[in-house]
Formats: structure tokens, C-alpha cells, sequence
């Protein structure tokens, strides 16, 4: 009797491990299910909680802040691979959008924005948890950033001429915007770093501990909680638009070829130009670097400086590249597995 229990409490405890394994390996899709589920209820007025304008930014500001402190400011080095990148952003986005301007304005201003956008701060959580290197993308998530703020206000005129705002005025807006959730968490943890770094030069060898200790996985559950709000929101502005549908199919058709596009030619210049890691590692650290982008932000200029309903393009390509991303996870997993 006392095996068969024993036998019964072993088998309990199995399946809670692998259910929470499932769920671990799956956890950005569950989000995002849930994420559509609350944006559905939302519309129909059967979810009346909205996450306030703080969870966001705070959120952020968390996940990027112990992200960095494992990052030793010292390892960012520019490489051949962050300059092609860049140069295809640039190049790139404006091709793109003077190729399509004479069938749709409004698609070509969505299609520029979601390849000329930066490389999501979110970015080096997912390549972290798919083998990347998280120095080699966290300096592309500074450079795409600051490209951004220099290059958009020079841009934004041209392709919207109705647009009335001086250069400083722009870069200092978007400064302002970008600064905080970028460069707060990225200098709070280098500060972090030094501090450690100092204190562990003079503890005794066997009372030194690790910076990330226990909060390694942080981050990314962190992330799973800000996809669920902005699949929400996103779910909730697709289905409460009343107008014309064909130019939202077309910018939702159009993000999805950009985002796929983006994702695979970032893994083909990776694959190039493997820069001190084996190849899968930099396939993957390019890959996230072209191809997630900061949707937020994109969403946020295209409501402050473009067409109203171009900010639809980055919205559906939130969706997009969390699908893709949860993808990759689930395939990592299984690797994982078949080789445990």
C-alpha cells in the first residue's frame, strides 16, 4: 500500500512537471490566445479592466533592466552584420515605399514603417532563450534605435507633406519617447554591473554569487505579460474598425510578406557573417534584429506624424512576429527535448 502511494505521488509530481514544461515551451502562444480572448470580451463588452498607461513602460523598463545586467558593456562591438542590416533598413524601406506609392500611399507609408522601424528592445530576451548572443543584439538595438530618431525626421516629411514640424522639434520628440525605455534600463544595469563587479573583488571566492542568480527566466515571462496587453489592444483595434476593410487586409497581407521577409534575409546575412559565434547562434541573433521589431513605437509615430490608419501596418505586424517568434521557441524546445 505504502508503494502503491508512493508509486501515485512520483506519478502526480511527473505529470505537474510536464505540464509546466508544455506550458514553459509554449508560453509565448498561450499569451497571445490570451491576449485575442481579452481583445475579443473587450469589444463586446465583456471585459471592462484595461491595464493602465504605466504597466507598459513599466513592464519594459523591468524586462530590458535585467536583460542588461547580463551584458557586460564592455563585450558591444560593432560588426560587418549591423552594418548590412542598417543599410537595408534604409535602403530597403525606401524601395520599398516608392514601389508601391503609385497603388497605395497609405500601404507604402505602412511597409516603410515596418522596415525602417528599430530592432525591438524585446529582442535579445527571445534570442537569449534561442541561443543568440545578447551583446551582438543589444548594441544593434541601441544603433537601430538611434538611426531611427536621426533618420525619421528626414523621412517623414518627404513621404507626408501635409506633416508641419521643424527637424528638432521631431528628434526631440522622438528622443524623448525612445530615451527612457532604452537607455534608463541599459544604464541602470551597467551601474548595477560596476557595483557587482566591485563587490565580488573583494568578497572570498566561496561567498561570490551570480548577478542573474534565480532571475534568469524573468525577462521572459515579463515579455509574455506586455504580448498579451499589446495582442489585446491590437485584437480589440481590428475589430472595433468600421470602415473600409480592403486597405486593413492589404496592410495586414503586407506586414505579414515584410515580416517573414525580414526574419529570414536577417538569418541569411547571419549565416554570412557568423562574427565569433557559430553560425545557428548568429543566424538567430541577425534573424531577431531585422526581423522584431518595436511596434509600439511605430504605432506611436505613425498616430503622431502619418495617416491615421497606417498605424494598422505595425499593429498586425505585432501579431505577425509573435507568431513566428513562438514558432521558433516551440521548434527550440523540441531540439532541446530530443537531445535531453
Amino acid at each position: 500500500m505504502r508503494v502503491d502511494y508512493q508509486f501515485l505521488r512520483l506519478l502526480s509530481m511527473l505529470k505537474v512537471q510536464s505540464v509546466w514544461i508544455f506550458v514553459k515551451s509554449n508560453m509565448l502562444f498561450f499569451a497571445m490566445m490570451v491576449g485575442i480572448v481579452v481583445g475579443v470580451l473587450e469589444k463586446y463588452g465583456l471585459w471592462l479592466w484595461h491595464a493602465p498607461e504605466w504597466v507598459i513602460p513599466v513592464l519594459l523598463f523591468s524586462m530590458l533592466f535585467f536583460s542588461f545586467c547580463k551584458v557586460n558593456p564592455l563585450e558591444l562591438r560593432i560588426y560587418k552584420w549591423h552594418i548590412v542590416l542598417m543599410c537595408f533598413q534604409i535602403v530597403g524601406s525606401l524601395l520599398l515605399y516608392f514601389c508601391l506609392r503609385p497603388f497605395s500611399s497609405v500601404l507604402a507609408q505602412g511597409m516603410l514603417l515596418c522596415v525602417l522601424m528599430p530592432t525591438a528592445t524585446a529582442a535579445p530576451i527571445v534570442a537569449a532563450k534561442l541561443g543568440g548572443s545578447i551583446p551582438q543584439l543589444t548594441t544593434y538595438v541601441l544603433l537601430s534605435n538611434i538611426m531611427t530618431a536621426l533618420l525619421v525626421p528626414l523621412i517623414f516629411p518627404v513621404i507626408y507633406p501635409a506633416l508641419e514640424i521643424t527637424y528638432s522639434d521631431r528628434f526631440i520628440q522622438i528622443i524623448l519617447h525612445i530615451s527612457p525605455l532604452l537607455f534608463g534600463p541599459f544604464f541602470a544595469a551597467w551601474a548595477v554591473r560596476i557595483i557587482y563587479d566591485a563587490t565580488m573583488r573583494v568578497m572570498h571566492k566561496d561567498e561570490r554569487f551570480h548577478l542573474s542568480g534565480g532571475l534568469s527566466q524573468l525577462p521572459f515571462y515579463l515579455w509574455t505579460c506586455l504580448i498579451t496587453i499589446l495582442i489585446a489592444r491590437t485584437t480589440h483595434t481590428l475589430l472595433t474598425y468600421n470602415e473600409d476593410r480592403w486597405p486593413v487586409l492589404w496592410l495586414m497581407l503586407g506586414s505579414f510578406m515584410v515580416c517573414l521577409t525580414q526574419f529570414f534575409l536577417g538569418r541569411y546575412v547571419g549565416g554570412r557573417m557568423p562574427q565569433q559565434q557559430t553560425k545557428p547562434a548568429a543566424q538567430v541573433t541577425a534573424g531577431q534584429a531585422l526581423g522584431q521589431k518595436n511596434t509600439a513605437l511605430a504605432i506611436w509615430m505613425a498616430h503622431a506624424w502619418l495617416h491615421p490608419l497606417v498605424a494598422l501596418a505595425p499593429a498586425t505586424y505585432i501579431i505577425w512576429q509573435n507568431i513566428f517568434n513562438s514558432w521558433q521557441l516551440f521548434q527550440a524546445g523540441r531540439g532541446q527535448k530530443s537531445h535531453g
